[in-house]
């Protein structure tokens, strides 16, 4: 599993990682009681924090892997920025960006139109600053493999193939 390329994830239980089958309807007019998808969210210390960590997702027709971190909160979002403009970090996320995307996925989540206010409008990693989370996914139609044995090797091949974008995140996560 992960923890053959991601050590700290060999305590992790299951119950930890897989979101519930059940929808809250309570402020829902459609009141059906299950979800059609099925997820699971595998960070380090489990599903339940504001963490970087690998994801997977099944529903009709469609199927998703990624790592990283899909919305930043406030106080993230800040750490990232300051990463992002870091003469070390900034360069080797761009690096980071550049190899994983050559692999076919697709690493982002640009979520906002402008760079931010407290930075320089022309900064060279303008761009990168505009994002509102930073993770690489793989997202398509149910893939032949996901239903055989060979379900396993695929998964971790492509969190393997992410990893390198999870584990920027957490350096920036982990430096606060």
């Amino acid at each position: 599993g992960i923890s053959s390329f991601d050590p700290p994830f060999v305590a992790l239980e299951p119950a930890d990682c897989v979101f519930r089958i059940n929808r809250d309807t309570r402020f829902s007019k459609d009141k059906a009681p299950y979800k059609t998808n099925m997820g699971a969210f595998m960070t380090d210390r489990g599903r339940k924090v504001a963490r970087a960590g690998y994801y997977f997702h099944i529903e009709p027709g469609k199927y998703m892997a990624g790592a990283g971190l899909y919305m930043f909160p406030k106080e993230i979002m800040d750490l990232y920025r300051k990463a992002v403009i870091h003469e070390k970090m900034g360069p080797e996320l761009e690096m980071i960006i550049k190899k994983v995307e050559q692999k076919g996925y697709y690493v982002g989540e640009k979520k906002y139109k402008r760079v931010p206010r407290d930075y320089p409008a022309d900064h060279k990693r303008g761009e990168l600053l505009k994002y509102g989370g930073m993770y690489a996914i793989e997202e398509g139609p149910i893939p032949d493999w996901l239903f055989t044995d060979r379900i396993t090797e695929e998964l971790m091949k492509r969190f393997n193939d992410m990893k390198p974008v999870q584990d920027w995140m957490l350096k920036v996560l982990d430096r606060s």
